[in-house]
């Protein structure tokens, strides 16, 4: 069989699946154990999910920021950090939207894409990010102590 005739059969079958919107945890992520996979050739042969996903997070301030009226009559602003309020993550599969994941911790973030990377039996696979180096500084403690 090749492997167009492969993608139209699981196309159809993704395509009886109605997209829904829903929070992390109530997701089957069995959906993507038969998602297929693409060789790339290179020096080191590797396989690449065929599936396209999209993240992006929401971070707020806790507060506004303080500020200090100084001698001179200026305003010195005092920075406060911002956090992760909420994310979503999107699954495209064979042309198909499958679904919106949403949450509002980073760690959960992270461990939901573990967890689709490890439900798909190729060796890589590629998110796209909205902004990635602004969502960066909010989940690298959370990629990196995994």
């Amino acid at each position: 069989m090749t492997y167009k005739e492969l993608y139209q059969i699981k196309k159809s079958k993704i395509e009886k699946i109605k997209y829904q919107m829903l929070y992390f945890s109530e997701f089957d992520y069995r959906i993507l154990k038969d998602v297929l996979y693409l060789t790339k050739q290179g020096k080191f042969k590797k396989t690449v999910n065929d599936v396209i996903i999209m993240a992006d997070t929401e971070t707020s301030k806790s507060r506004k920021n303080p500020y200090i009226k100084q001698k001179d009559g200026t305003i010195k602003y005092i920075p406060v950090s911002n956090y992760v309020v909420a994310w979503t993550l999107s699954i495209n599969l064979y042309g198909y939207n499958l679904v919106t994941l949403y949450g509002r911790k980073p760690s959960d973030l992270v461990n939901t894409i573990w967890k689709i990377h490890h439900t798909m039996s190729g060796e890589s696979t590629y998110i796209f990010f909205h902004n990635l180096s602004y969502d960066w500084v909010f989940l690298r403690t959370f990629f990196i102590g995994q």
